[in-house]
């Protein structure tokens, strides 16, 4: 280390600076989604998912299945020792609900709570208060329903004043959080609104101005893309169209398709065919009949479902590696090894403006 580094390193009052060859807020460890396509949409690695002591958003419409998926992964981070803080701003959660999803009571706490500055100053000392090899997961579901200081203010006195602040109340509420989380590895999911704008060409945003989209490391954007009926004809589940809106660890814009299993949750391998055929694994030599790489046999879409070995051969045939390639950036090697990107493709055909 020479001189100056070392005067600015000892000097600093900024408790977060580091040498960068030590690594001082490294990923301990990824807690995956229970489903490989969405761990592989969220990390690049369809064994792997979420990680420690970064800020993941998901956000889409009403009941397309954030909270559920939220609740899915908070049973996988249980049963890696973490100690689940539950802040529930929609009321929506209660305990035989909680049990009946196989949340475990014993490190599970559920904070309802409704205004933005309490949930910011509960969460901060929250995080102070974790030590070395403690191991927490917060989840704020849904930032999009808590009230700012002013709103809550106005609404005890009836007021009729629009409140302009609270997307300065969740700037501050993730810039407060994101070192933190970091410096402790500590998880946080939050859980967040969408709505269509109201332009020519409308589009999907997050609730809540430009804080929960510039300072979330990872933000799933989720649709719905259909319902699927039992043979009661009753809705059993529902197929969900996952986005790659903001990610530091996977290609953006990527997306897969998942079922939610309104009774058991998220199945394991489901939107795994479609990734898996995406990568070149599974081929379709002739209409309806489908074959894996290393294997002359044909089959049938229905055959891969969630229990089937047809999984295991894939990924002992080299499917995990195959998905990080198509879903992870390229490393700086990897870039020096392929061909530079053209900024001029696909313009042959255009014409110059005078």
């Amino acid at each position: 280390m020479n001189k100056i580094i070392e005067r600015y390193l000892k000097n600093t009052k900024n408790k977060y600076a580091y040498l960068l060859e030590e690594d001082k807020f490294p990923i301990a460890e990824y807690i995956t989604t229970g489903n490989y396509a969405l761990n592989a949409l969220i990390s690049g690695d369809p064994e792997k998912g979420i990680p420690s002591g970064r800020v993941i958003q998901f956000s889409g419409e009403a009941s397309v299945g954030k909270s559920y998926i939220s609740l899915d992964i908070v049973k996988q981070a249980q049963q890696l020792g973490y100690s689940i803080f539950y802040f529930d701003t929609e009321g929506a959660n209660h305990y035989t609900q909680l049990i009946d999803r196989g949340v475990d009571p014993t490190s599970f706490v559920h904070i309802p709570c409704d205004v933005l500055k309490s949930v910011q100053a509960d969460v901060l000392k929250l995080m102070d208060g974790v030590d070395s090899g403690e191991k927490v997961m917060i989840v704020i579901d849904s930032i999009g329903n808590l009230l700012s200081t002013k709103e809550y203010e106005d609404s005890r006195i009836d007021s009729g004043k629009r409140d302009m602040t609270k997307s300065q109340e969740l700037k501050s509420l993730f810039r407060t959080m994101v070192l933190p989380s970091a410096a402790k590895n500590i998880p946080v999911i939050v859980v967040n609104h969408e709505y269509s704008t109201l332009e020519l060409y409308s589009k999907k945003v997050q609730s809540g101005g430009t804080g929960p989209q510039y300072l979330s490391s990872i933000t799933v954007s989720m649709s719905k893309s259909k319902e699927i009926e039992g043979a009661a004809k009753t809705v059993i589940g529902s197929g969900v169209r996952c986005t790659s809106v903001k990610n530091r660890f996977g290609k953006e814009k990527s997306q897969v398709r998942i079922v939610i299993d309104y009774a058991k949750g998220i199945t394991k391998h489901s939107g795994l065919f479609d990734v898996a055929s995406e990568v070149g694994a599974i081929t379709s030599p002739k209409n309806g009949w489908y074959k894996i790489e290393g294997d002359e046999k044909l089959y049938r879409k229905k055959e891969f479902h969630n229990t089937s070995p047809i999984w295991k051969t894939l990924f002992d045939g080299g499917l995990a590696d195959k998905i990080i390639a198509q879903y992870t950036y390229a490393n700086s090697i990897e870039q020096k090894e392929t061909e530079e990107i053209d900024e001029f493709a696909g313009e042959e055909n255009s014409v110059e403006e005078s």
